[in-house]
């Protein structure tokens, strides 16, 4: 193991050079070009311009700018060897992509690239799929199941595993709240997150023993920022309703930003009665939640302090 350390560390770089145009021959500037292998990337200049130091070897280069299609193309590094200077022509594109997955490694990293299957709930799917158990709003996902006791309380199962087998995180931090009993569910509030990634399949090398079945990460939204601008306090409503058992759940948030801080209140209540079938009205179908949460952030110059 040192002795190919070593070998890495004593072999000379090689600049590598490229430019990235669309099909004008425009340049396109501000295009990410990263070396998928070793996840090193840089930006391209206003030329669309770019040069990478890379070591002796085959790597995979991945481009990619808003607004275009990704393209990929793998090249060869040789020592001592002149390289040719790398052209990528991107085709413009309609659609919106994720372009990577957070929680699958340590790393940022390709969804087609990553060791473990994973998906993630976001945009318009998230909100179809809104509920007041996490269990079933993943649930929406390919692979994922949820033991139920009632119409809202719930567990995420995934791939036969359940409770302290599956990992749920908010934001990073572990919730340990949800493994005892079947009426304990996750408490997390679906209703203002931005994004919920799962990892299918055992991710306990990087999570711990609790990630046997897989892991759920749900992602907030950012917490609004200043940018060195005056100060502002918004608000938001949402309201929601349903009529075969008189559903209501009325949501409020009031977020805002001043100098280096930035700051979030929200809270959404839910009251259902039980659900009504031709054959007559379902019992323990009805539910009722509360949930609130308050965030604040101070932006530091090397860095982010929560709160």
């Amino acid at each position: 193991m040192l002795t190919l350390l070593l070998s890495a560390v004593l072999l000379p770089a090689d600049t590598v050079r490229g430019r990235v145009a669309d099909n004008a021959g425009q340049p396109v500037a501000q295009a990410i070009v990263e070396v998928t292998d070793i996840g090193k990337s840089v930006t391209t200049g206003a030329d669309g311009a770019f040069r990478i130091a890379l070591a002796p070897g085959r790597y995979t280069l991945a481009v990619r700018r808003q607004g275009f299609a990704p393209a990929v193309r793998e090249i060869s590094v040789g020592s001592g060897q002149p390289s040719r200077a790398l052209d990528f022509v991107l085709s413009p594109s309609a659609f919106r992509l994720e372009p990577v997955t957070v929680t699958a490694t340590r790393q940022p990293l390709a969804s087609a690239s990553s060791p473990l299957p994973a998906d993630a709930l976001a945009g318009n799917a998230l909100r179809r799929a809104q509920g007041v158990s996490l269990a079933h709003v993943v649930e929406a996902l390919p692979g994922v199941r949820a033991i139920t006791t009632g119409s809202q309380i719930g567990k995420p199962v995934i791939r036969g595993f359940s409770g302290a087998r599956v990992l749920v995180l908010e934001n990073g931090s572990r919730l340990e709240d949800y493994s005892w009993s079947d009426e304990d569910g996750p408490s997390v509030e679906t209703a203002f997150v931005r994004r919920i990634e799962v990892i299918r399949g055992p991710a306990s090398v990087l999570y711990g023993s609790d990630a046997l079945g897989g892991v759920i990460n749900v992602i907030p939204e950012a917490l609004p920022d200043a940018a060195g601008g005056p100060g502002f306090i918004r608000m938001g409503f949402t309201l929601s309703a349903a009529s075969n058992n008189v559903e209501i759940a009325p949501g409020a948030q009031v977020e805002g930003a001043r100098g280096n801080m930035g700051w979030r209140v929200a809270a959404i209540g839910r009251h259902a009665s039980n659900l009504h079938t031709p054959a007559g009205e379902l019992d323990n179908t009805g539910y009722g939640a509360f949930n609130g949460d308050a965030a604040a952030e101070w932006r530091w110059p090397s860095g982010r302090a929560f709160a």
